[in-house]
């Protein structure tokens, strides 16, 4: 057995499968449940396998048709953290249960497709507890403000087309067009200049929380760094984005 193999086998045996095919990285949740062991192996697998330049776009899905548990704080944080960060592409397919704090990390997720019948629960007050800081952040980022309120509180669960409808999923599709409409929209990416589709995320990261004049100091240095790297030359304006992002200068008003 080769090492790649014996990695796979490994990963499996933590409740999560990966596979690699024509630059997609499809990660799939092979057990229902979420426990720490199958938390560490998906935080790994990403760290790993996204830093092949050959993966192109990310699919996040489940072999079980749903996920379900809670996640501690600190380790959920990462996670989120983790995901927004890639520079791919990051695509949820979902069907099935998906309940509690695992819905942190749909909503990190860039495009979100669901099957209409899909189940997704914010059950923390259901269990006695609440809803943790990390997940709160996640969830109100995309869905809205009374949506949030309600599911979080009432604890009821809603189906793929209300996610549609409050913002936690992008689109919901009938359970026999999830695949087929999933596969379409990977393939568009795929056609895409993967640094055009990695600097929109970045710019969608960080431009909702600036200023007026900061967004078009950002634009000029991050369009400068974009045609660079496009032509395979390092930026004189890399630097400058860094500093712009760590708040320490604003390229075009001075430092």
């Amino acid at each position: 057995m080769s090492e790649s193999e014996m990695h796979s086998e490994q990963v499996a045996a933590h409740g999560l499968s990966t596979r690699v095919d024509a630059g997609v990285l499809t990660l799939s949740f092979e057990y229902g449940e979420l426990n720490p062991a199958l938390v560490r192996a998906l935080h790994a697998e990403l760290e790993a396998k996204v830093a092949d330049e050959l993966v192109r776009v990310v699919v996040l899905c489940s072999a079980t048709g749903g996920v379900r548990g809670a996640m501690a704080p600190g380790v959920c944080g990462d996670l989120v953290r983790l995901l927004r960060d890639l520079p791919q592409p990051v695509i949820a397919k979902l069907r099935g249960a998906w309940h509690g704090s695992v819905l942190a990390l749909v909503a990190a997720c860039d495009i979100v497709y669901v099957a209409d019948d899909a189940e997704f629960k914010l059950d923390e007050a259901n269990n006695g507890t609440f809803m943790s800081g990390p997940v709160g952040q996640a969830v109100s980022s995309v869905m809205t403000r009374r949506s949030v309120s309600q599911h979080a509180l009432d604890g009821q669960p809603f189906n793929g087309i209300e996610a549609d409808r409050n913002g936690l999923a992008t689109l919901s599709f009938p359970a026999t067009a999830l695949d087929r409409e999933t596969d379409t929209l990977v393939a568009g990416l795929l056609e895409k200049d993967p640094l055009a589709l990695q600097f929109t995320k970045q710019t969608l990261r960080h431009v909702p929380g600036m200023g007026w004049d900061a967004v078009l100091d950002y634009n000029a240095a991050k369009f400068a760094q974009l045609k660079s790297m496009q032509a395979g030359r390092p930026s004189a304006r890399a630097a400058a984005v860094e500093s712009f992002l760590a708040g320490t200068s604003k390229p075009g008003l001075g430092s």
